[in-house]
């Protein structure tokens, strides 16, 4: 856990493949930035995210379906972080160092 969010613990009982993992960043870090402004700000910092997903209940022809309440909330909040076998040591500092510039430090 660090100050602006929590790595997303994989279900207990489960053997994951760690294809990816996602950070879900706390909500009064976000300082009024959506999901699109926080990845747009890493991409021009070279860092590839991505937002866990998009709602299918926000499509055109779902948009009278059930949608669980909980749903919106990780959308706007989780984030995918590079994950790969061939990330180093320096990539992954760079990439932490490049989330919490974005997310406008690391004070509490």
């Amino acid at each position: 856990e660090v100050s602006f969010g929590t790595l997303l613990p994989f279900r207990e009982g489960t053997c994951s493949n760690q294809w990816f993992y996602s950070l879900q960043l706390r909500e009064d870090r976000l300082q009024g930035k959506d999901m699109r402004d926080i990845i747009g700000a890493l991409q021009e910092r070279g860092i590839q995210t991505r937002a866990i997903w998009g709602l299918i209940h926000e499509q055109k022809p779902y948009r009278q379906n059930i949608a669980y309440k909980i749903a919106p909330c990780y959308s706007a909040t989780v984030l995918n972080i590079p994950s790969s076998t061939q990330l180093t040591e320096e990539d992954i500092c760079y990439a932490a160092e490049q989330i919490t510039e974005v997310l406008g430090g690391d004070e509490g």
